[in-house]
């Protein structure tokens, strides 16, 4: 459902130009869009991102299931595809050695 939620949601802002022109609504539609599907985490440098679960076991119960997909969850929040999929390729090139999506948002806003 979140993948759906993000598509939706990924058709109605600009992509962030090279030169940064569009910087400020792109900015705020952004942090509006990740609040809205609960992802602000990922640009917010108050939180620890979280560690990549561990397999499940061969013998898992229904709450290591269920924790194990809340963790998955909450990892992958703290992937960059969001970000990478709203900025020019020019702005991707300029930051690809950012490897989370806090780190490229850092990267866009200091810059």
């Amino acid at each position: 459902m979140l993948s759906t939620t993000l598509a939706e949601f990924q058709t109605t802002f600009p992509v962030l130009a090279y030169d940064g022109s569009n910087w400020i609504i792109w900015k705020h539609r952004i942090q509006i869009l990740l609040g809205a599907v609960r992802l602000d985490h990922i640009i917010d440098d108050s939180t620890v991102p979280p560690s990549k679960p561990e397999p499940l076991a061969d013998t898992t119960t229904v709450a290591e299931v269920a924790a194990f997909n809340t963790a998955s969850e909450k990892y992958s929040g703290f992937k960059m595809h969001l970000i990478v999929s709203a900025i020019s390729d020019d702005v991707l090139i300029k930051n690809i050695r950012h490897t989370t999506g806090r780190s490229l948002w850092k990267a866009i806003y200091d810059d």
